[in-house]
C-alpha cells in the first residue's frame, strides 16, 4: 500500500479495511502535499492503526475528515495539527491555519482515544460546523 501513488487530481479518498499499524507514507506531512486537491477523506476500519498520519492538516482543500472504527488509536499528538508551508494552497491567506476549510470532522468508534494534544497557539478548523465523536 505504501507504493500506491494516487493522482494529484484526486478529490475524494475512501480507505476501508486497512490492517497496517500506520497509514501509508504518501499520507504523511511531506507527501500529503501531493494530495492538496483532496476535499473528502474517509478512513473506515483501521483495527491495527495506532497513529494518524502527520500533516493531514496541510490538506488545505479538505472539507470532510471522517475516521471510523479505529480502535487502536489512543492519542492524537501535536503533529496532527502541525503546519509546514507549501505552495498550491486553496486559500493562501489561511496557509498558517490547520484544516483551513474543514467543515465536518467525525471520529466514531475510536474507543481507545484518551488524549488529543492541542497547543494553545495553534489555529485550526475555523469553518468547522459539524463535530461527531
Amino acid at each position: 500500500f505504501d507504493e500506491l501513488c494516487p493522482s494529484y487530481c484526486l478529490e475524494q479518498l475512501y480507505i476501508r479495511g486497512y490492517f497496517g499499524w500506520q497509514l501509508p507514507k504518501w499520507m504523511t506531512s511531506k507527501a500529503s502535499v501531493r494530495l492538496d486537491r483532496l476535499t473528502s477523506l474517509k478512513l473506515d476500519g483501521l483495527p491495527c492503526c495506532t497513529k494518524l498520519p502527520d500533516g493531514l492538516c496541510q490538506l488545505s482543500c479538505l472539507k470532510l475528515l471522517q475516521i471510523r472504527r479505529a480502535p487502536a488509536i489512543e492519542r492524537i499528538g501535536h503533529e496532527f495539527l502541525q503546519i509546514q508551508q507549501h505552495n498550491g494552497d486553496c486559500h493562501p491567506s489561511r496557509a498558517a491555519v490547520a484544516f483551513p476549510i474543514l467543515e465536518t470532522l467525525e471520529f466514531t468508534v475510536v474507543l481507545e482515544l484518551e488524549e488529543w494534544v492541542w497547543e494553545e497557539h495553534i489555529q485550526a478548523m475555523p469553518l468547522l460546523h459539524e463535530l461527531t465523536l
